[in-house]
């Protein structure tokens, strides 16, 4: 999903034109320009010392960004923060971060959106597991369907995978039922339009949705984006 990286992207792209302005300036204008992207009360700051020798270089040290929620047409996610580091900034060509780190809340809502998961809910269940609940065709007729699963971290995005299913009231143990349940039950979610290199590092079911930790390495951000 784009909006966990649309923020440093508008970041990098804000501090290129910034070329002799104080650091509260870059800043407000970096915020400025996130809050035009679907950023909600952004914050920018820039770590390091002195600031105008790594504007003058176009190298910073840290760049952390923070958010309350950020939409983009690819998806949207809440409590947004990102921290970037080692930030180089050409003239031509691609930015790149030494180490990207992010974090963000993505609503079952959004998930169940995007995975196309009609009449399912998701709520948090004890071990960090997550409760599905929705309705199956079994012998012709539609029955409520429950299940446990397990969510996990799959490249860039994320993947449910349930462990056990109840139909009905009632454990189901016929490995047959328990494929097509599997199938129509197991839930992938996946964040487009992130930079190469960036990759989902841990998800955990909380109670407003799935908290999302991604992370990178040599990150390289086209400066045209």
């Amino acid at each position: 999903m784009r909006a966990f990286l649309v923020v440093v992207v508008v970041l990098l792209l804000a501090a290129v034109g910034a070329d002799r302005v104080a650091e509260h300036v870059a800043a407000d204008q970096a915020q400025t320009r996130l809050a035009a992207h679907g950023v909600a009360h952004p914050h920018v700051s820039v770590g390091g010392f002195p600031f105008l020798t790594q504007l003058a270089r176009k190298r910073f040290d840290d760049v952390t960004v923070s958010g309350d929620a950020v939409t983009s047409t690819s998806g949207s996610a809440r409590d947004i923060h990102v921290v970037a580091h080692d930030v180089t900034l050409p003239q031509g060509g691609h930015a790149t971060a030494g180490a990207v780190r992010g974090t963000g809340l993505v609503t079952y809502d959004e998930v169940l959106r995007r995975a196309g998961a009609r009449d399912v809910t998701l709520e948090p269940a004890a071990g960090h597991l997550v409760r599905m609940r929705g309705t199956a065709t079994v012998l012709g007729q539609t029955v409520p369907v429950a299940a446990v699963g397990r969510v996990r971290a799959a490249g860039r995005g994320l993947r449910i995978v349930p462990k056990g299913f109840e139909v009905d009231g009632t454990t189901v143990d016929s490995a047959a039922l328990l494929d097509a349940l599997g199938a129509r039950f197991t839930l992938v979610y996946r964040l487009t339009g992130l930079p190469a290199g960036i990759r989902v590092r841990s998800v955990t079911a909380t109670t407003g949705g799935f908290r999302v930790v991604v992370t990178g390495h040599d990150v390289r951000v086209p400066t045209g984006s």
